[in-house]
């Protein structure tokens, strides 16, 4: 008796449970959606530790531009965001990436936000990671 009083409560009980596995999905943004996007061509690194190659990293980044209007001034400055994010993709493979594990997107995006920033502006584009992976040699 004492179970059914308990899964009745359960039930009645609002929950991210009941909603499904992931709970309830938020309705895609459409603001976002209709953003100019620039796919940047995956970026590829030797992960080194101590002397000696530990693996292979690859890294695939969308930049999502917040305003229209920047388009072309984010093009033009393409090549030097490009050369700044390989150097700190670089720096923070030799101090967080263990070849063993996977690759968190969201540091490299914390990581790499404030590169964008310094050389388009700040809230100019946002960056996000498409695939980032690691293949320990």
């Amino acid at each position: 008796m004492r179970t059914l009083l308990i899964l009745l409560c359960l039930m009645m009980t609002p929950s991210a449970a009941w909603a499904g596995e992931g709970g309830a999905e938020k309705a895609p943004d459409s603001q976002t959606d209709a953003l100019p996007k620039i796919d940047m061509t995956p970026f590829k690194f030797s992960l080194i530790k101590r002397g000696r190659v530990r693996g292979k990293v690859s890294v695939t980044l969308t930049l999502v531009v917040n305003k229209s209007d920047d388009m072309k001034y984010i093009r033009l400055h393409q090549p030097q965001l490009r050369s700044d994010f390989l150097t700190a993709l670089t720096i923070l493979a030799n101090q967080q990436i263990d070849p063993n594990r996977p690759i968190d997107p969201d540091i490299i995006s914390a990581y790499l936000t404030p590169y964008a920033d310094y050389r388009l502006g700040t809230g100019k584009v946002t960056v996000y990671v498409k695939e980032a992976m690691v293949t320990p040699e």
